[in-house]
């Protein structure tokens, strides 16, 4: 049972789009502050929707060299406002660079708990998208920066024991301050999409991806897994869903390759489970993730999966018959023929699916709201004793002669 304290949250995100009831970062905040929490939100982008949450927009304003920097300062005065005026508990972020706020606010404000929230490892990311002296830079200092800064936080809650791990391998630090919360699978209402339905009554097997189009992403692993069946297999159609910084190396590749009409580039899309409901399998080729969405949107629609070994791909799939090596494009496009050619060898990838779609069914935002009640509990537990403490060396000073 949940201890009835009252969470009051202030939390910061930066976003460029539209921020709906289904983004990964606000429907746990959302959905607290429909249970009676006050949660405040500092936020670039459009909210589309609030719940009772207190918005506190900004502008969304970025320097060259720092990107983050105006927001971060537009936030530290809104912060004060904020602090000033309301109890608040728990500062909530989401980026290494969001820490130096928070340990700010711990000066001010002692009662406060600092909460990390990594839904991935944005420095890997950073080390594995280095093309530049100054990219090198960057990295070092966002090194640096978590070195300093992470171990101010009170509670860090990674989406994979892998980002865990590697976060813990940087930082010196007590494992017990952190917390592997997995996302949870959403229940999901797609719309019908014209030309897949009309693919899928011409009877095409439809491989896919969704996500952003870079090399991060390994989707020219997926490209040429698929460049390499396309002789043998007549019927299958491979789909991408979004945009990104490769995509005309990909569509040229497909001109290369005499694929046009074998390959689909949908660009960006509002809802990708309309896209994903004609599936037939989904594909992740990622070198790196943390606890990537897309593969529990496939579990709400019942899609077979396969994924990479990478980031937290395997802790989401766990059967080796769902998993393959980053940018072995003949391996996974083996694993693709094994669905293919038999109908059994399906159904037994669907049972998989099903048996891990199982494990990913809770309530997330539940599982959040315990830890955070538990975090403001510690927090002011240790407070008292330090309050306490304090006036025991006060009270021995004044007995000294």
């Amino acid at each position: 049972m949940i201890q009835k304290v009252k969470i009051k949250l202030l939390a910061i995100y930066q976003s460029e789009k539209e921020i709906t009831a289904h983004n990964r970062f606000i429907k746990p905040l959302l959905e607290l502050s429909n249970r009676d929490h006050e949660i405040h939100l500092i936020y670039t982008g459009k909210i589309i929707s609030s719940g009772n949450m207190i918005l506190h927009p900004i502008k969304n304003i970025r320097f060259h060299w720092i990107p983050s920097l105006p927001f971060l300062l537009q936030s530290f005065i809104i912060s004060l406002g904020i602090i000033r005026k309301n109890d608040i508990n728990v500062f909530l972020c989401y980026r290494e660079e969001d820490l130096i706020l928070g340990w700010l606010l711990k000066r001010i404000k002692k009662n406060i708990s600092l909460v990390y929230y990594a839904h991935g490892d944005g420095i890997t990311v950073q080390g594995l998208n280095i093309r530049s002296f100054l990219d090198k830079i960057k990295y070092s200092l966002s090194l640096i920066l978590e070195k300093i800064f992470l171990p101010k936080a009170d509670l860090i809650i990674t989406v994979s024991l892998d980002t865990k791990l590697r976060i813990l391998n940087r930082v010196n630090m007590n494992p017990n301050r952190f917390s592997v919360i997995y996302n949870n699978v959403l229940p999901s209402k797609p719309q019908p999409v014209p030309l897949l339905e009309r693919l899928k009554k011409d009877n095409k097997f439809i491989i896919g991806f969704v996500g952003y189009l870079d090399l991060l992403k390994g989707v020219k692993t997926l490209l040429y897994a698929f460049s390499s069946l396309n002789e043998e297999y007549n019927n299958i159609v491979l789909v991408f869903v979004g945009n990104g910084s490769i995509k005309k190396d990909l569509e040229d590749f497909v001109k290369l390759k005499n694929l046009n009409g074998r390959v689909i580039f949908t660009g960006w899309v509002r809802n990708p489970l309309d896209y994903m409901q004609y599936f037939d399998v989904l594909v992740l080729p990622s070198l790196y993730e943390g606890c990537p969405s897309v593969i529990l949107e496939a579990f709400s629609l019942n899609i077979p999966v396969l994924g990479s070994k990478a980031g937290g791909i395997p802790e989401l799939l766990n059967y080796e018959e769902l998993l393959f090596q980053p940018l072995n494009y003949r391996e996974l496009a083996n694993k693709l023929k094994l669905l293919f050619n038999s109908n059994e060898n399906y159904i037994y990838f669907k049972r998989l699916i099903e048996e891990r779609k199982k494990l990913f069914l809770f309530d997330h935002t539940s599982a959040i709201e315990k830890l955070l009640i538990e975090c403001v509990a510690h927090q002011k537990d240790e407070l008292h004793e330090k309050i306490l403490k304090y006036g025991e060396g006060n009270n021995e000073r004044r007995l000294m002669p």
